[in-house]
């Protein structure tokens, strides 16, 4: 289970893990609204750097990546957030820390978007699945 001791910085100072969750949502909002037509055109979202994309801040999302033990690249967390929210309807990106959820196989009934997600499982499992086959 990932928790706030998971998320420090290189001077061993714990990070507001609702400050980065927070940071890591305006982030990837501002790379949906700027790759939204490519999925739209492509049905997908970039998981390079794009000319549009290098302005964004990923650093924000490096915390989160190394206290999931992950091998993904911040725009690859951005790109999976952004294509969970577009396939199930929720009109911007899957909140980070509903995706986390997911991951620790934890409840995300709590969410807002339950309702969202329950209603489009469908979608939701699809997009998951096609997610991890791409990895």
């Amino acid at each position: 289970m990932l928790n706030n001791r998971d998320l420090v910085d290189e001077e061993n100072r714990e990070i507001n893990i609702r400050d980065l969750y927070k940071k890591i949502d305006t982030e990837v909002e501002k790379f949906y609204e700027l790759n939204y037509d490519q999925y739209i055109n492509n049905g997908k979202f970039p998981v390079d750097l794009t000319s549009k994309t290098k302005q964004l801040d990923y650093a924000v999302a490096i915390p989160l990546l190394n206290g999931l033990k992950s091998d993904w690249m911040p725009v690859q967390l951005y790109s999976i957030l952004c294509t969970l929210g577009a396939e199930i309807g929720l009109k911007h990106p899957m909140p980070v820390f509903d995706f986390v959820t997911l991951l620790e196989g934890g409840s995300i009934l709590f969410s807002k978007y339950a309702d969202i997600y329950i209603n489009n499982k469908e979608a939701l499992f699809k997009c998951l699945q096609r997610l991890s086959q791409d990895e």
